[in-house]
């Protein structure tokens, strides 16, 4: 049984770690228990063998090490903070001899492991990413295999980096690039602690390196930190493989230093252990101070006029998700990356043909696309010949099988557009056979809600069968079914959302993972569910006021926090993001297996976030969107700043005004073909997430009465004055482009009504010039 360790006064009990802190007193420091230490090891490697090492438990606080013919010193300063955390810096140096492929490892063992310790490595590891693995030869990974499938089945993914659910070694190595806070935690339900390690992202000989290793039995395993690091496998798209890591060669009078914090603390659920995350994640590495670089209006305006321009297809009258392209590639597709979608945004952009191209997608969506089932199709290659869902996922053209959450994003949009057209007065731009179409689709769900009990991740669209099932695919669809209560005055709908929701907070929340938004991942955790669920939470508390649904909310975000990046990473010199300064705090990482960060939400705006701020006042809610969308501009290529793709062996290529790409590459994931720092030559979803940032989050908000203001938009602001009725601002645009600030200001009392969707419609607009810096009078 892991136990807590109480020591005399120069220890400390860490949780399942007894650790000596410094003492003022000259007198050597107690020893640690023989099954309770930290410890250092250094090891020499030819390659990725270890040809040998040395692990030496540190007793106090100088150690002097000989290993062959090296000799090493250990410094070791710790700092005891309350609640049991402890500041640790180890300095190693090189005293004499020389070492060609050597590694330094601080590890912490822990006895009395168990299998049952949720592991937590944000946006890398969840539940020590135990999970039923089935590699897969070619991109995308999917369930096209009928043995893998079922209703019922255990969480299955790819060949992601995992500990070990059958016989054998099991071992996670990753580096601090992999992560989007350099932690590692666990919650061990047999003692009900838990435990995290915080550390930097690197030294001087690069990126560090974060482990967990289990013993073939089980019950022991050690937790490392490495300089520098070196993986036996590295992850890839398609699984793991043999790292290229090097160990570094030392001579006499180097040195380096391992910073890290440990914390311990009472954990009697894995929410705890989220809970704790979210106070400490920037406890280490603070995040950067935010840079002004594209106003969102400008990014927006820019990116519209893209669409229209590349993606508009006048034959059929729809946005294409990609650039028009000749058949059989895909024209168009449903949900998921912004596709069926953008219209929303598009639409608020007010000119004619704005107006006019988005109702025809609309039009194209609801009366073109719909299957006899209620469901629309997934795909169309633009020869009249529809499919399930893309060709790399649904396996064939004959197959009925869709991912479930594309229909939740297409209907939430539409239903969001038809709140829209009736608060502007334009009821009758709705046609009685759309909204027909939306019923149909509702209709669906709910025949494979009562059929199987569940919505699965891939749902045969003909019969609603679920044929994958056991995910949080279809985290959208409460909040799509909430909107249809309203809209058709239908509380069936509602009743089926809290039932839907409740499923998945239980299966899902509480048990740490959401799973199957994407399509290409299997059943990887991902972030897009994650947030989708966030906003049906959000949508069932603002239509019933039933604070259960807020508590749901506030466990969720928690969760949703470990994908977002928390601090500025450092980028390898001379790489693309290196030399455009990008600051990575609010990127969003994807899933488990694709391991890049992403700007924004894929695929929304985060507006769901000011709601649960106005309904709690818990700054996690603002925070958090404000460094989501305060990021996202920066990624847009412009003319003033380009942004240029340099694949291995590819001539550079410029990346077109107007354009986003998907990759915030901190990790090697994608190594040699796309470096680290680097992008793809091609637009993707962020696109449509900053569209509809500027449709829906305010650039700024405030509530005079409390003289409180949040910007995050590009500009900076402050408050005057506060009068009856109105607020004098302060507001400067140190970019180099026009501004169109939408402010939002209510008072405190004003936020007990929600918000709703839609909520921008009518707030002040402020209008600012590149570098003007002028006060206004805004009311409230």
């Amino acid at each position: 049984m892991l136990k807590i360790i109480e020591f005399l006064k120069c220890t400390i009990a860490v949780g399942f770690l007894a650790i000596l802190t410094s003492c003022e007193s000259k007198t050597a420091p107690e020893a640690l228990p023989e099954n309770l230490n930290l410890q250092i090891q250094i090891a020499d490697y030819n390659g990725l063998n270890k040809k040998d090492s040395i692990i030496q438990t540190l007793t106090e606080t100088h150690s002097e090490i000989q290993f062959g013919k090296t000799q090493w010193e250990v410094n070791a300063e710790v700092e005891k903070e309350e609640n049991d955390v402890l500041d640790i810096q180890l300095k190693v140096s090189l005293k004499t001899g020389t070492l060609e492929n050597a590694v330094i490892m601080a590890e912490l063992p822990f006895k009395d492991w168990s299998v049952d310790n949720y592991v937590l490595m944000p946006a890398s590891v969840y539940n020590g990413n135990r999970f039923h693995i089935k590699p897969q030869k070619k991109y995308p990974p999917n369930f096209c295999d009928t043995t893998i499938q079922g209703k019922n089945i255990p969480i299955t993914t790819n060949d992601v980096l995992h500990l070990n659910e059958a016989e054998g070694a099991s071992i996670v190595e990753l580096t601090t690039g992999d992560l989007a806070t350099p932690a590692i935690g666990f919650q061990s339900p047999n003692t009900d602690k838990g435990f995290f390690l915080l550390t930097e992202q690197k030294n001087r000989l690069g990126n560090l390196g974060l482990s967990v290793e289990e013993s073939m039995d089980r019950n022991n395993a050690i937790i490392r930190l490495s300089t520098p690091y070196l993986r036996q496998k590295r992850a890839t798209l398609m699984g793991r493989v043999p790292s290229t890591d090097k160990g570094a060669s030392w001579k006499a009078g180097d040195a380096i230093t391992l910073h890290f914090k440990l914390y311990a603390f009472k954990a009697l659920e894995i929410q705890d252990l989220y809970d704790k995350y979210a106070k400490i994640r920037q406890d280490v590495l603070p995040a950067g101070a935010p840079k002004q670089f594209i106003p969102f209006s400008y990014a927006s305006d820019k990116i519209i006029d893209i669409w229209n321009q590349n993606n508009w297809n006048e034959k059929r009258g729809y946005y294409s998700l990609r650039a028009q392209s000749k058949p059989p590639r895909e024209a168009w597709e449903l949900g998921w990356t912004g596709s069926c979608m953008v219209q929303y945004a598009i639409y608020q952009k007010n000119n004619q043909l704005n107006k006019k191209r988005s109702l025809q997608s609309i039009d194209w969506l609801l009366q073109k696309t719909q299957s006899p089932s209620g469901f629309f199709y997934g795909s169309f290659d633009g020869t009249d010949h529809f499919m399930s869902d893309l060709r790399k996922i649904c396996c064939d053209d004959t197959t009925s099988m869709q991912l479930i959450r594309r229909s939740a994003d297409v209907t939430f949009f539409v239903l969001k557009h038809f709140d829209l057209f009736k608060k502007e007065g334009n009821s009758s731009l709705i046609k009685p056979e759309w909204e027909t179409s939306i019923k149909n689709q509702i209709k669906a769900w709910e025949a494979v809600w009562e059929k199987n009990n569940q919505l699965g991740q891939f749902v045969d669209i003909e019969t609603y069968e679920v044929i994958v099932g056991g995910s949080t695919s279809g985290a959208l669809i409460p909040a799509c079914l909430v909107l249809a209560a309203d809209y058709y005055n239908n509380d069936a709908y509602l009743q089926l959302a809290k039932k839907i929701a409740k499923q998945y907070y239980e299966n899902d929340v509480k048990k740490g993972l959401t799973v199957g938004g994407p399509g290409d991942a299997m059943q990887a955790p991902d972030s897009e569910s994650a947030f989708y669920l966030l906003e049906s939470f959000t949508m069932l508390y603002e239509q019933t006021q039933d604070p259960y649904w807020l508590e749901c909310a506030g466990d969720l975000v928690r969760q949703c926090q470990t994908w977002v990046v928390s601090y500025d990473y450092e980028f390898p010199k001379n790489s693309t993001f290196d030399s455009l300064k990008i600051n990575t705090t609010g990127a969003v990482f994807a899933n488990v297996q694709n391991k890049h960060a992403a700007p924004g939400i894929c695929t929304s705006s985060g507006d769901f976030l000011l709601k649960l701020y106005r309904a709690t006042g818990d700054e996690i809610y603002i925070n958090l969107l404000k460094d989501i969308t305060h990021a996202l501009p920066q990624y847009m290529s412009t003319k003033e700043r380009p942004i240029y793709s340099r694949k291995l062996n590819e001539a550079e290529v410029k990346l077109p005004e107007g354009y986003i790409n998907e990759r915030v590459q901190m990790s090697d994931w994608e190594t040699p073909n796309i470096p680290v720092g680097e992008v793809l030559p091609m637009g993707h979803w962020p696109s449509a997430s900053l569209m509809f940032t500027y449709a829906e989050v305010p650039g700024i908000y405030i509530q005079p009465d409390k003289k409180l203001i949040q910007v995050l938009d590009h500009v900076n602001a402050e408050i005057l004055e506060v009068e009856k009725n109105r607020v004098k601002l302060k507001i400067h645009n140190p970019t180099e482009y026009p501004a169109a600030v939408k402010t939002l200001v209510e008072t405190s009392e004003a936020v007990k009504i929600p918000l709703g969707v839609n909520a921008l419609m009518n707030v002040q607009l402020i209008e600012i010039s590149a570098g003007e810096t002028k006060e206004v009078w805004l009311r409230y």
